[in-house]
């Protein structure tokens, strides 16, 4: 506009007005508020990973532990299955020993 002072550098460039000043000043403000925010996305994607996989060990952990478990109860199991049938053999020798003969109880 007319009224308005403009101020030249030597080399024929124009000095930026105050406004425009401000308005570049405001953008730059606000594009280091969005690499600031992407930034703290990025820390909160990584953290988020890292639950993840933390988790996923602790699943996996678990699930061995409960296999682990099971192989036991069937071990556990078979013990004492061999023991009932341990019990039983011992029995029919004594009752043998006795001269009971079971097939004929029946």
């Amino acid at each position: 506009t007319g009224d308005e002072l403009v101020i030249y550098y030597p080399d024929g460039g124009r000095f930026l007005s105050p406004v425009e000043l401000s308005n570049y000043a405001e953008q730059e403000n606000q594009r280091a508020e969005r690499e600031k925010l992407l930034k703290e996305q990025e820390t909160q994607r990584a953290e988020q990973e890292r639950l993840l996989k933390e988790q996923e060990r602790f699943l996996k952990e678990q699930e061995t532990q409960r296999a682990e478990r099971e192989k036991l109860l069937k071990e556990q199991e078979r013990f004492l299955k061999e023991q009932e049938q341990l019990k039983y053999q011992t029995l029919l020798a004594q009752l043998k020993a006795k001269g009971i003969d079971i097939s004929t109880l029946e």
